[in-house]
Order: C-alpha cells, then structure tokens, then sequence
C-alpha cells in the first residue's frame, strides 16, 4: 500500500469513530477546561456573538452555546 492509500485508509476507517471520540469529549473533563480557557480569553463571558469557521464536528460551537452564547457555525466544502 502507497503512503496516499495508507492516507485514505486511516481517514476513512477512523471517520467511523470519529462521532463517537467528540461525543466522548464532550462527557469529559475537556468540555470544561476548553469552555474555562475561552471564555477567560474571550474578554465576555456570556451573550456573545461567535462564529465558528471550520466547525468540523461542532465541539466549539457546543460548548459555546452551552455557555450561553449564541453561535453559528460554518462548514466550508469544496466541490
């Protein structure tokens, strides 16, 4: 197998999984240690305005919202 097959295989068989590892997250502490670093970052605490480009599975924009603020998320694909 050629290194861009190996690329795909792993890419492919772990996106299975992948669900499952962020449902994971969000169960544990990381849910709340990534909300406690942003929001001491962020200069607000609540009721902000956030944009989440590249979203990907959706943890920032979860947990943001979570927190109270409201989000959007954007999802770029390419044809």
């Amino acid at each position: 197998m050629n290194p861009q097959q190996k690329l795909i295989k792993n890419w492919t068989d772990g996106s299975a999984n992948y669900s499952n590892i962020v449902k994971e997250e969000l169960n544990s502490f990381k849910k709340q240690a990534w909300t406690d670093i942003i929001l001491e970052n962020a200069g607000k605490r609540t009721n902000m305005e956030v944009l989440d480009v590249g979203t990907g599975p959706g943890f920032f924009a979860i947990i943001l919202s979570q927190a109270g603020n409201k989000v959007r998320r954007l999802i770029v694909l390419k044809p």
